[in-house]
């Protein structure tokens, strides 16, 4: 009975049907499930790992893409977007226009003449200070000032990365007591400076002005003035809540500065407000405006180097002439032939503040660089954008590279050795030399 059984068993596993069978049978499925849910739980680990690994290979190796990608727009991680909360203002992403122009013009609009959250914070700030400031030395020192503070001339290009404003302080003074004297017709022979000599001591004695207690000699000191300014407004902050932040103060290049750490909620790390005293006085039927001298390198006309002046040479009473105003109206009165002139001289400065080689040259050196090329180019059409800022860029690395640059209004003056150092001079024309080598250089400008 008992192999009866057995041999029964043995015939059903062999044809399929016995209980043998239907083990063999889930062992098989059991293994082919349990390969499926290998496969797909590796699938899904790999997916997971690339997509951890995606972001990383773009930010390593956006760089390697090919030519053709390059060329093309860039991706978000090539370049920051702009920012409309606070921080730092960005560069616009970089898109392919097709032409030099339509970068330039698309330059302007998104990032010159749209003012970002952080410009209009800080435009905000510095126009509450020059009211406050203004209120504050007419109610307490109306003899010493002509009226309210005003902002620089070159202050109306605003670029996103500025953090350096200027207010014009106009003093007030007796033209018979005082005379403005060219110094280049001086024994100090030097354009573009004027000496402020005190005069008529028989009629307006010593003490009849407020100013004489600043005279060395027979001439008014604009760094002693400038220190006097210095005292005046640290006593308005001691005195009074004048201003709803904390600076400090100091004497800076011929005029006050007020250093403000982190003034407008993290937009800028440091904002600086320059207070610069000046003068002004008509001269043969023309306003001549003189301000306390800024740091300013004068060649020296016996040697290969340049020496900055101090307070112990004889240029301890020069004050410097300021045409920052004609100069500007003159472009205005060229463009009113709907040229781009404006237009070339507002993306520059907005460069200037985004590329370090180009902030050792001030506005007023790009102003007189902008009419030199006004005086060989004619045509300013907005078509001719393009053609006129690389004839501007053009123009600088040439003036650079003959290390001089005469002014506009007065062939004796040149702005570049009053302005800065040989050094920085040949820094500035080597790294625009570079720029100029290669047309993509050009473009990276609006957007490195």
């Amino acid at each position: 009975m008992a192999t009866g059984g057995g041999g029964k068993g043995w015939k059903h596993q062999g044809d399929g049907t016995g209980s043998g069978s239907w083990l063999l049978t889930g062992l098989k499925i059991g293994a082919a499930i349990g390969a499926a849910a290998l496969g797909a739980y590796a699938a899904v680990k790999m997916s997971q790992r690339e997509e951890k690994e995606t972001p990383m290979r773009n930010r390593c190796c956006s760089g390697s893409d090919d030519e053709e990608e390059r060329e093309g727009s860039a991706s978000p991680s090539s370049h920051p977007t702009v920012r409309d909360g606070p921080g730092q203002l960005s560069k616009p992403k970089r898109k392919t226009l097709g032409s030099l122009v339509d970068e330039l013009n698309e330059y302007y609009t998104s990032h010159v003449s749209t003012s970002s959250p952080k410009t209009l914070a800080i435009q905000a700030l510095v126009e509450k200070t020059r009211q406050n400031l203004s209120s504050y030395l007419i109610r307490n020192h109306r003899r010493l000032i002509k009226g309210e503070l005003t902002p620089v001339a070159f202050d109306s290009f605003t670029s996103s990365q500025q953090t350096e404003f200027g207010l014009m302080l106009p003093l007030a003074f007796n033209p018979q007591m005082w005379e403005f004297i060219d110094a280049s017709d001086t024994v100090l022979d030097i354009a573009g400076f004027f000496c402020v000599r005190r005069i008529n001591l028989d009629f307006f004695g010593i003490g009849k002005s407020p100013w004489d207690r600043f005279l060395i000699g027979c001439y008014l000191c604009p760094e002693l003035l400038t220190e006097f300014w210095k005292t005046i407004v640290e006593q308005m902050l001691r005195a009074e809540m004048v201003l709803d932040f904390y600076c400090t103060v100091r004497c800076d290049a011929g005029g006050v500065e007020l250093n403000i750490e982190n003034p407008v909620g993290g937009y800028a790390d440091m904002l600086r407000i320059k207070i610069i005293p000046y003068m002004q006085v008509d001269k043969a039927g023309h306003p001549v405006t003189i301000t306390t001298q800024s740091a300013i390198h004068i060649q020296n006309p016996g040697g290969p180097t340049d020496e900055r002046m101090s307070p112990s040479n004889p240029h301890e009473n020069l004050w410097l002439q300021l045409r920052d105003e004609e100069a500007l109206h003159k472009v205005e009165i060229l463009d009113r032939d709907g040229g781009c002139r404006r237009k070339c001289l507002a993306i520059l400065a907005d460069l200037r503040s985004s590329h370090p080689p180009l902030k050792m040259l001030s506005l007023y050196v790009m102003t007189t660089i902008l009419l030199k090329v006004c005086e060989e180019e004619t045509e300013w059409d907005e078509e001719m954008l393009a053609e006129r800022f690389l004839d501007l860029l053009k123009a600088l690395e040439g003036y650079l590279r003959a290390g001089g640059l005469r002014d506009h209004f007065d062939e004796k003056i040149d702005v570049l050795a009053r302005s800065c150092s040989l050094r920085r001079i040949a820094e500035c024309q080597r790294w625009l030399a570079h720029v100029l080598e290669s047309k993509d250089r050009i473009s990276d400008l609006l957007y490195e």
